[in-house]
């Protein structure tokens, strides 16, 4: 890639590199695809998200705690409360949207999803 982005033509490069041009072609393909993905890759999510599942969950069960998805999820209580943050009571508009900026891992969230029913494609934004 750095060879092109020189200004050299695949036909030069895979003079350099003494390689057939079709499989030089194929293999900048390959390489530019490989950073296209690699723009999309996350490893972090918003925990809002993870929240609003958890209160969706909590109106259907109001038996269900932190603790409960923690055990589900085999994940420590305390990674479980950071994750969900502060999940307000009803009636306690003041505190909404206070953890909004809060990112959690993916795997931790793919992990709670579960733990919640859910199926971490079932989420939109997961």
């Amino acid at each position: 890639m750095q060879l092109l982005e020189q200004g050299r033509t695949i036909e030069q490069i895979a003079a350099s590199l003494r390689l057939p041009v079709p499989r030089t072609k194929r293999y900048i393909e390959e390489e530019e695809t490989a950073r296209d993905l690699a723009r999309y890759q996350c490893d972090q999510i918003p925990a809002a998200r993870i929240r609003e599942l958890y209160l969706q969950r909590r109106e259907e069960d109001p038996t269900l705690s932190k603790t409960k998805i923690a055990r589900e999820a085999k994940l420590d209580r305390g990674v479980v409360s950071g994750a969900l943050g502060h999940t307000p009571a009803a009636g306690d508009a003041d505190s909404e949207g206070q953890d909004d900026q809060v990112l959690i891992g993916v795997d931790v969230a793919a992990r709670i999803v579960r733990a919640l029913g859910f199926a971490p494609h079932e989420g939109e934004g997961l």
